[in-house]
C-alpha cells in the first residue's frame, strides 16, 4: 500500500475559496478508481463533461481564445495516461483563468460539473465533513510504526523522539538509576519522562518494571511528537496493539484522548493496510456519532428560534454569517442568485450561465465564516422532514 502525505481537506477547501479569482470558475467531478487499469471510463467522463462545459461556455460572452485557453489543461488531463494510473475513488478538478486544482479523494461520486462565480464544493461535502486528523499507534514491544490519518488517507510518520524498541529504550535508560532517581508522576508534552517508583522484587517484577520504562517513553513521545505537529491539540490516537499490551497503555498512559476501541492483535503480523482499515472504522464509527448529536441538536432546538429551515431562511443566514451547523442534502441542486438587496434567493428553474448552484452558495459561506456542515442521507433528510432539504442551527 503506497501511503502518501495528505493535507486537512477543510483547510485545503478554505484555501481554495479564499483565492481571488475572475469568473468562471469550472467544477468538474470525475469518479475513479484506486485500480488504473478501471480508469480508461473516468477518462472516457472527463472527455464527455470538457464537450458539454464548451458548449455551455459557447453560450457566453467569453472570446473563443478563451474558452480554449479554460479548457486545455482538461484535455492535457484526459490524454495524461500517468496521471490516471494513481487516483483513488473520486476526482475534483477547479479551474479558473488563474490556476488549476485537482484533489484525488476516497469517496465515490457521480460525473457533474458546474460553471459559476466561485468553485463548487458541495460534492466534497461527505469527504470534508468529520476530516479530523487522527492517529494509528501501530504497538509491540519489538517495533512501532506511527501513521497519521485523515479520512481514509495516510502517511506514515517516523518522529524522533518515538523509540524504536524496548531494547533500544532499555539501552538508553539506566533502569535503577531512574526508579530511585524520580518521584512518582507521569509525563506531560514537552518533558521527559519520569519512572514511578516500584522499588525490587522478583524477575518477573523487573521484566515488569522494563516494560513500564518502554510504555512511559512512548507515552512520552506520543504526546510530545503529536502535540507538537498539531498546535497543542490532542487528536485521536488509536492503538493497534494486543490485548494485553493495549490494556498495559491505556491503564499506565496519559494521553488524553486515545481511543477506548482498539485494532485487535500483533501488528508485525498483519499487513499495514489491513490494520489502517480497521482502525478507519473506528474513526467511521466516530463521525457517524457526530453526526447524528448535530441531528438531535437540530431536532432539541427545532421549536426555537436558533433553528431554521428551508432556503428562504437559511440563504440570508448564511450570507450574513450567522450559522453555526448547516445541513444540506449534497445530491439536491438549487438553481439561481442570491438578492443583497432583497435578503433572499431567486429561484431559477434551470442551470444558466449567470446563476449559480444556491446549496453550493450556502456551503461556501457557511465554511467560509467557520460553521459546520453536516451532509444528510435522503433518509436523514425525510427524517427531518426539511423544507427544501437544508436546515440550519444559528449562532447564538
Amino acid at each position: 500500500m503506497k501511503i502518501t502525505k495528505q493535507q486537512n481537506p477543510r483547510k485545503r477547501l478554505k484555501n481554495l475559496l479564499q483565492r481571488q479569482v475572475k469568473p468562471p470558475v469550472i467544477s468538474l467531478y470525475i469518479p475513479t478508481s484506486p485500480v488504473w487499469q478501471n480508469n480508461e471510463k473516468a477518462q472516457i467522463h472527463l472527455k464527455n463533461k470538457t464537450d458539454e462545459i464548451e458548449k455551455l461556455l459557447k453560450k457566453s460572452t467569453l472570446p473563443a481564445s478563451k474558452i480554449n485557453d479554460l479548457l486545455k489543461p482538461l484535455k492535457k488531463i484526459q490524454q495524461n495516461t500517468t496521471f490516471w494510473q494513481e487516483q483513488k475513488d473520486g476526482l475534483a478538478i477547479f479551474r479558473s483563468e488563474t490556476y488549476t486544482e485537482m484533489i484525488k479523494f476516497p469517496k465515490n461520486v457521480d460525473a457533474q460539473f458546474y460553471v459559476s462565480d466561485i468553485p463548487n464544493v458541495k460534492p466534497l461535502v461527505p469527504y470534508v465533513f468529520g476530516s479530523s486528523t487522527y492517529y494509528v499507534l501501530a504497538l509491540s514491544y519489538s517495533h512501532i510504526t506511527l501513521y497519521r490519518g485523515v479520512n481514509r488517507n495516510w502517511e506514515k510518520k517516523e518522529p524522533t523522539v518515538m523509540p524504536e524498541d524496548i531494547e533500544e529504550t532499555l539501552r538508553t535508560h539506566d533502569i535503577q538509576s531512574q526508579l530511585q532517581r524520580h518521584p512518582a508522576g507521569g509525563a506531560r508534552p514537552g518533558e521527559k519522562p519520569t519512572q514511578r517508583a516500584h522499588g525490587h522484587g522478583s524477575q518477573e517484577s523487573a521484566i515488569d518494571e522494563q516494560q513500564k520504562v518502554f510504555l512511559d517513553e512512548v507515552d512520552w513521545a506520543l504526546n510530545h511528537f503529536v502535540t507538537d505537529i498539531e498546535d497543542d491539540k490532542r487528536p485521536l490516537v488509536i492503538l493497534a496493539a494486543d490485548t494485553e499490551l493495549y490494556n498495559k497503555f491505556s491503564d499506565f498512559g496519559k494521553y488524553p484522548n486515545l481511543a477506548d476501541d482498539y485494532v485487535e492483535g500483533n501488528p508485525e503480523e498483519a499487513a499495514a493496510e489491513d490494520i489502517l482499515k480497521e482502525a478507519w472504522k473506528i474513526v467511521k464509527d466516530r463521525i457517524d456519532e457526530k453526526r447524528m448529536d448535530f441531528v438531535d441538536s437540530y431536532k432539541e432546538h427545532k421549536a426555537s428560534e436558533q433553528v431554521v429551515e428551508g432556503l428562504e431562511k437559511v440563504a440570508p443566514a448564511a450570507f450574513e454569517e450567522k450559522i453555526s451547523v448547516l445541513f444540506v442534502n449534497p445530491s439536491r441542486t438549487i438553481w439561481g442568485n442570491y438578492s443583497v438587496e432583497n435578503r433572499g434567493a431567486i429561484v431559477e428553474e434551470e442551470r444558466g450561465f449567470t446563476n449559480r448552484d444556491l446549496v453550493n452558495f450556502l456551503v461556501v459561506k457557511t465554511l467560509l465564516s467557520g460553521g459546520e456542515i453536516v451532509p444528510l442521507t435522503d433518509a436523514m433528510s425525510t427524517e427531518l422532514n426539511l423544507k427544501d432539504d437544508l436546515g440550519a442551527i444559528l449562532r447564538f
